[in-house]
């Protein structure tokens, strides 16, 4: 005879707990003239809002778990046409600079950061609650003066199959997350502003764990930024930029394969001053199976500054020296420079890879 423990009571009054949470999850449609906010305030752990075709002109925040956001066909988020008062600034508003607003703003609780450093963001220095498992899809982002989606604390968070359009610092941020999922969007800049490029594309500055797949990147200054750890960065596509990727100084271990970065923008000679397709300034990056063609600053090459396809080098200022780092099995062509190591670390392998100059670094 089987003894029927009390631990099978416990255990049958979990499950049943779990499947209620799940079967009470709700679906909240908004459509114009409703706010989409009102509904992210109303929705439980779990919903689902579905957003209708139109054009909503809102900053929008989203502190609570499992909330699933879809826009339609024709869904387009643009910045609201009222300043933003005091009492209804999220944590996004001011981190990449003064009066700067982020389309969407996805953060924990007690989220710390750092003072505004003057250039990019402001960094995460501690969460006190990660909100887990977000998901953004299907809107048309568009136009907004900071990021025009931020994730500020979270975790599990998807942004995915969205097109998000001229966010004029970042496109997408992600800062003191742990495991972001940025895959199958489309990430442009229409053309420069007065003030030159839009700055990066995609962003991952996590705690740990960052995906960034699959996407197409247009005409930014830089297309991905990598400050995370053992980031995971492939099958992206990358156009008329002017950095394809960059791999800062001192992140250790992130993996770039099989993206294919085409040809910078022939602006960048003026309006950013170099062109590059992957810069690795990390310590044991595995850069692996990229293409890259056609990086060039045209005639305002000099002999210390030239469009290189794969360059490894120390920042300047910065004792975090670039070592340890695998550059192999690439297909670079067409650049002014194929591949370049100006770095004074330690182990930087370059091999394996089809390419023509120099040649000291094309052999087998």
């Amino acid at each position: 005879m089987v003894r029927i423990t009390s631990a099978v009571p416990r255990l049958l009054t979990t499950a049943f707990l779990t499947l209620a949470a799940v079967t009470s999850a709700s679906t909240i449609t908004v459509k114009r003239p409703q706010l989409i906010q009102a509904a992210i305030d109303a929705a439980q752990p779990g919903d689902h809002i579905v957003v209708k075709a139109g054009v909503y002109d809102e900053q929008l925040t989203i502190k609570t778990d499992g909330i699933t956001l879809t826009g339609q066909k024709g869904t387009i988020l643009v910045p609201p046409t009222m300043p933003i008062p005091p009492a209804q600034q999220n944590l996004c508003f001011n981190t990449t600079g003064s009066d700067n607003i982020a389309g969407i703003c996805v953060q924990g609780t007690d989220v710390q950061l750092a003072p505004f450093p003057g250039f990019e963001h402001q960094k995460v220095t501690s969460v006190g609650r990660r909100v887990k498992d977000v998901t953004i899809t299907g809107f048309e982002i568009n136009g907004f003066s900071g990021e025009n989606i931020a994730l500020y604390g979270a975790e599990n968070a998807l942004v995915t199959k969205n097109k998000i359009v001229d966010g004029q610092v970042y496109g997408v941020l992600a800062a003191g997350c742990i495991n972001s999922d940025v895959s199958d969007n489309k990430i442009l800049s229409t053309g420069l502003t007065p003030f030159g490029f839009r700055l990066i594309g995609v962003c991952s500055d996590n705690e740990s764990g960052a995906k960034v797949w699959t996407n197409d990147i247009d005409n930014y200054g830089i297309a991905i930024c990598i400050q995370t750890n053992g980031a995971d960065i492939q099958h992206n596509h990358i156009t008329n930029s002017c950095l394809g990727a960059f791999v800062d100084p001192g992140v250790n271990g992130a993996i770039v394969r099989h993206n294919d970065i085409g040809p910078s923008n022939p602006a960048c000679a003026t309006a950013f001053g170099i062109s590059t397709g992957i810069v690795v300034s990390g310590i044991n990056t595995e850069v692996q199976f990229n293409t890259i063609v056609g990086q060039s600053i045209g005639a305002a090459a000099t002999p210390s500054n030239v469009g290189v396809g794969i360059l490894v080098s120390d920042t300047p200022g910065d004792p975090r020296l670039a070592t340890g780092n695998q550059i192999v099995r690439n297909t670079v062509k067409d650049c002014q420079l194929d591949l370049a190591s100006i770095s004074t670390g330690a182990g930087n392998v370059f091999k394996k890879n089809k390419c023509q100059t120099p040649a000291s670094l094309c052999t087998n």
